[in-house]
């Protein structure tokens, strides 16, 4: 795997971050005025989704270096297990959720 491709990958990841506390931000600010709790999440999930999908297109399109559809892959993956991660650990140090905590709003 191109080691650029990979730091930039995990960079681009980074920048999910702060726009996934921004999405859940208007969910909570915004999109609750107007949608109950099941249809505000729903929403946010899907317009969390376009967010993903168009700053992965474009960080592909216009990267300068090759990858293969295994670096892809690879990179995949690795968000995935980051996204998990972040989720649990953030949940639980920074939203002081207990680690038997369950969800159930939905």
């Amino acid at each position: 795997m191109n080691y650029l491709f990979l730091v930039s990958a995990l960079a681009v990841w980074f920048i999910l971050i702060p726009l996934a506390i921004l999405n859940a931000g208007l969910r909570e600010k915004i999109y609750k005025k107007f949608l109950n709790e099941l249809y505000s999440h729903q929403l946010s999930s899907l317009v969390f989704i376009i967010v993903i999908f168009t700053l992965t297109f474009f960080f592909l399109k216009f990267i300068p270096f090759s990858y293969s559809l295994t670096d892809t892959f690879i990179i995949g993956i690795i968000w995935l297990v980051l996204t998990i991660l972040f989720e649990f650990i953030a949940g639980h140090y920074i939203f002081k959720n207990p680690w038997g905590k369950t969800n159930q709003r939905l």
